[in-house]
């Protein structure tokens, strides 16, 4: 008679795609997520490794993102430059060797270029000074890696796959 929590078990949950950039990180083309909901930019030491980049100003820390469970080990703070079409911007990152991706700009990037997202034209567009400049937002659901933890060890043998409810 019904289901007591509420949930429609046929209704599939869309989790919302991943927004990102692509812009010349110190002088690289890099693939960049953006993080509305990230308070700080975070780069991967993978990514550092491929970039020419002042030196990383070591301070170990520990950083737990907003689902409260998920703890990041910061190893320092690097500054970065990146190019938005005319616009050169800078950015203290956190650096972290646990990232899902090579790069997360965060809240505070955004909030010091007076960054605008508008998600009816996918673009972002930043100010400096009197200066504007407007980039494409993408999308790459199929591409995207996903960092997934259970609660419970599992062990899958070699050539074999399993299903985990979640």
């Amino acid at each position: 008679t019904g289901l007591s929590d509420g949930d429609n078990p046929e209704v599939p949950i869309n989790p919302s795609s991943l927004d990102y950039v692509n812009l010349l990180l110190n002088n690289h083309p890099t693939k960049i997520l953006v993080d509305t909901g990230a308070s700080n930019t975070f780069v991967s030491t993978l990514l550092l490794d491929k970039l020419h980049h002042k030196p990383i100003n070591k301070q170990k820390s520990t950083y737990v993102l907003a689902d409260g469970g998920t703890r990041l080990q910061v190893l320092g703070t690097v500054e970065l430059q990146i190019k938005v079409k005319n616009i050169l911007t800078t950015v203290t990152a956190l650096v972290t060797s646990s990232l899902c991706t090579t790069i997360i700009i965060g809240s505070d990037w955004l909030s010091e270029y007076n960054a605008n997202i508008d998600y009816h034209t996918r673009t972002i567009t930043v100010k400096q000074l009197h200066r504007y400049a407007s980039i494409p937002m993408k999308t790459d659901d199929d591409n995207m890696s996903y960092l997934v933890r259970l609660q419970e060890e599992i062990k899958i043998p070699s050539g074999h796959e399993i299903v985990v409810s979640a």
